[in-house]
């Protein structure tokens, strides 16, 4: 087991393309949040939602200075988005598709 430091949340995560905070999450109060339209994911209507960084501290920790989010507006579910760090390079996009298995 290795015990994660606070600024280590923007570390790989065992040499994936995802970071620590990517698998932990984001903490809500850490983020202002602009609405920034619709948009259309996979034919459903979604919420275009802007996420900046409140300080310096934030964007240090978690590796990213600001994420935009695709959120489905009947049910709230985050369906996908971007995280983009300080000098605005997108990092591994956040895609929450529903897979259907038929047996």
């Amino acid at each position: 087991m290795r015990k994660i430091s606070a600024g280590g949340k923007k570390d790989s995560l065992v040499g994936t393309d995802f970071s620590y905070a990517d698998v932990v999450g984001f903490r809500t109060d850490d983020w202002t949040y602009k609405n920034l339209g619709e948009t259309t994911v996979s034919g459903k209507s979604c919420y275009l939602i802007e996420a900046v960084a409140k300080s310096d501290k934030v964007t240090q920790s978690t590796g990213y200075s600001k994420r935009i989010l695709k959120i489905q507006k009947d049910n709230l579910t985050l369906l996908s988005g971007e995280k983009i760090d300080v000098i605005g390079i997108i990092h591994s996009p956040i895609f929450n598709e529903m897979i259907s298995i038929q047996i």
